[in-house]
């Protein structure tokens, strides 16, 4: 299980969805002091293992859940846990729909991690990057229009990562203004 999922996120076409991401989050929930369960681990772990492009929605995270599942279940973790970790699998695809369903605090947690990259301009500009080196199959006006559709998508909502994900509210605020920002400049370099 670990040679092939460590073979998938070495898969030549990802430049941003590797291992150092995965790692990222991780290291992340740590600075953070985010309880990170086994099935949340799991999780994170397996969040991006499916990664093919091009892909239709939801298609990539609804492999990935299935594949994490599969070997969840041949370790023997009961069903509770293998489903948690399918659904918070799955809300890092629905956190990229235009409404966000209601998700559990586990859910919020791994798209938070996830995304928390946006709140630093250093991260933020290099994970740009990354992506357009993953998606070179696309034109640049195709990248672009699919880019600044996601930016103003994270743009619209009342939070790009929910709250109670930060230790306070002055904490939430620093991090939620530096991401607009980061997530505005971007646009308007696009």
């Amino acid at each position: 299980m670990l040679e092939e999922l460590t073979k998938r996120y070495r898969e030549p076409h990802r430049k941003y969805h590797t291992l150092k991401h995965v790692l990222k989050m991780l290291d992340t929930a740590d600075v953070l002091g985010i309880a990170v369960p086994d099935h949340m681990a799991w999780a994170i772990w397996c969040h991006d293992v499916i990664y093919d492009l091009p892909a239709n929605p939801m298609e990539n995270e609804t492999e990935s859940a299935e594949w994490c599942a599969y070997y969840m279940e041949e370790l023997g973790f009961d069903d509770k846990r293998v489903e948690a970790a399918k659904g918070m699998i799955l809300a890092t695809g629905w956190a990229l729909k235009d409404n966000v369903p209601d998700m559990s605090e586990e859910q919020w947690s791994v798209v938070g991690l996830d995304l928390y990259g946006f709140g630093n301009r250093c991260c933020a500009e290099k994970a740009a990057v990354m992506l357009r080196e993953e998606f070179s199959h696309l034109s640049n006006e195709q990248w672009s229009r699919g880019r600044i559709q996601f930016l103003n998508k994270l743009l619209d909502r009342p939070y790009i990562i929910y709250p109670t994900f930060f230790e306070n509210e002055d904490a939430y605020n620093t991090w939620h203004d530096n991401a607009r920002e980061n997530i505005e400049r971007e646009l308007e370099d696009l």
